[in-house]
């Protein structure tokens, strides 16, 4: 069963989608390797390892492995 607040969520919602769709890109955040790393344990996985990826010189893309414990 839906509340008005269910619907004033779905329309602010649609609303900002449709912001995204003509021209204006959503909210796109970056946080460090260790933020990562903190949020993946926080959800309930052990990191197995973790390292960093390069496809040229100073190109660093962190490649984490997690099992869900």
């Amino acid at each position: 069963m839906s509340t008005a607040s269910d619907a004033r969520f779905r329309d602010r919602a649609s609303r900002k989608y449709a912001r995204g769709a003509i021209g204006r890109a959503p909210y796109a955040g970056a946080f460090r390797v260790s933020e990562l790393r903190r949020q993946i344990s926080a959800t309930g996985f052990d990191i197995l390892a973790t390292e960093n990826h390069a496809t040229k010189g100073n190109d660093n893309r962190p490649y984490v492995v997690a099992r869900k414990k």
